[in-house]
């Protein structure tokens, strides 16, 4: 509220603003006074008057929200055993029995019920059993004095149905569960008062299971079974009745064999994750598609440098004297055929050793001839092979040097027909 120089009273409202005469405000004091004697004021406003002015629109700025809403996953809840040894159990009981008191008189006869079975759970909900039972029925008739005792053993097919699981949902820490349950089966009486002889049944039961959760592996339970059978079981047909009835209460205990019981899937349950995933790849095709829609940059230039290396000169070396050699005969320079080996094997070095030069030198014995005939001998022993070499051979002159040893050097000393020869050396 705000009063402006010319004594209007401005007062704003929820969508704009009005004005209004000062004339039209009437204020009231009123003085109260406190156990302290102290004064206080205080003031109530009271507007009235006529209205005027032009209401001002407010604006409104509205922000939309995304909701987004949560869908639960479809399909029931499925449960699956671990493997075909779980989920077995044995149960051990004893108790009491005794007939439905309507034939007999006097008070009601109860005997011992002896009580085996064992079965397995194919679901959280559904077990199958085998229920060996046992024991003495005590029946007191009216025409008889005393009670009449009939023995028996009986096994039953059961299929049990665990209520609390169907209602409250699979717990396997449960404490406390009801089942119900019902079967049939054959049951057989041997000293049987009541018949006089040995009798075969065929009953139909039904009762309940309370089973209390110990651990793991061990429950105990309380259960209540009805029989009912006709009347062969005493074969008293005078009876109105035709059908006979014993009940039992029996407790025990209930030992579950393997580790494992239940899991529970859900075949929907990855369907959050899969629709993720399949999002994700739609992406990613949109990504791929606007990829390859995008055009290309220009291609940069490459400059490649290529290293080449130097020359290697792959020629041979000279290896120097060569293991060749030309004999001749005494006072001969002609060239024996058996020789013309020892010229081929110097020639085809040459070929293969282009950078080589050859030098052959010629040999006389010193025993025969004289130093100068032997000279001019070695000199004709040496051109004879240069001269084969080139003609032959076809060997560069050019890479040929001739040299005449003479006698005055001998090159094997130890035998003086030795030195009747041409020696090879490169250079």
């Amino acid at each position: 509220m705000l009063v402006n120089a010319d004594g209007f009273l401005w007062i704003s409202r929820e969508r704009g603003i009005s004005f209004v005469y000062p004339g039209s405000i009437i204020f009231l004091i009123n003085c109260m006074e406190t156990k302290k004697r102290l004064w206080g004021a205080a003031a109530i406003v009271a507007v009235a008057g006529f209205l005027a002015g032009q209401n001002v629109s407010a604006q409104t700025l509205v922000v939309e929200e995304e909701i987004v809403e949560v869908q639960p996953l479809p399909g029931t809840q499925y449960y699956s055993s671990k493997g075909a040894r779980s989920n077995w159990f044995i149960s051990v009981g004893a108790g009491t029995q005794t007939y439905v008191k309507s034939l007999h008189r006097g008070k009601q006869q109860f005997t011992l019920a002896l009580d085996v079975a064992a079965g397995k759970w194919i679901s959280p909900y559904l077990a199958l059993r085998l229920d060996f039972m046992g024991g003495s029925v005590k029946k007191m008739w009216p025409r008889v004095g005393e009670p009449q005792t009939a023995r028996y053993v009986a096994l039953y097919g059961d299929l049990m149905w665990d209520l609390t699981n169907a209602l409250g949902g699979y717990n396997p820490m449960r404490i406390v569960s009801f089942r119900p349950f019902a079967g049939v089966g054959a049951m057989y009486t041997f000293k049987n008062e009541m018949a006089g002889r040995d009798t075969y049944l065929f009953p139909v039961s039904a009762g309940i299971n309370i089973n209390f959760r110990l651990c793991h592996y061990a429950d105990f339970f309380i259960e209540g079974r009805a029989n009912m059978m006709s009347n062969n079981f005493s074969e008293q047909f005078w009876a109105s009745r035709r059908i006979e009835t014993v009940v039992s209460a029996v407790a025990g205990i209930t030992i579950k064999l393997g580790k494992e019981r239940f899991s529970s899937y859900n075949p929907y349950a990855e369907q959050a994750l899969v629709s993720s995933m399949n999002e994700r790849i739609n992406d990613l095709r949109e990504e791929l598609e606007d990829c390859e829609n995008r055009p290309l940059p220009p291609p940069e230039k490459i400059i490649m440098y290529k290293t080449v290396p130097a020359p290697v000169d792959t020629t041979p070396e000279c290896i120097g004297k060569l293991m060749s050699v030309v004999r001749f005969s005494l006072n001969s320079a002609q060239i024996a055929p058996v020789e013309m080996v020892n010229i081929y094997n110097v020639a085809q070095y040459m070929k293969t050793h282009k950078n080589c030069t050859l030098v052959v030198t010629g040999y006389a014995d010193e025993k025969t001839g004289t130093p100068e005939y032997n000279k001019q001998l070695s000199q004709r022993r040496a051109q004879a092979v240069m001269d084969t070499l080139i003609k032959q051979y076809n060997i560069p002159a050019g890479r040929i040097e001739m040299i005449a040893g003479g006698s005055t050097s001998q090159p094997y000393p130890q035998d003086n027909s030795w030195n009747r020869i041409v020696l090879f050396s490169t250079k």
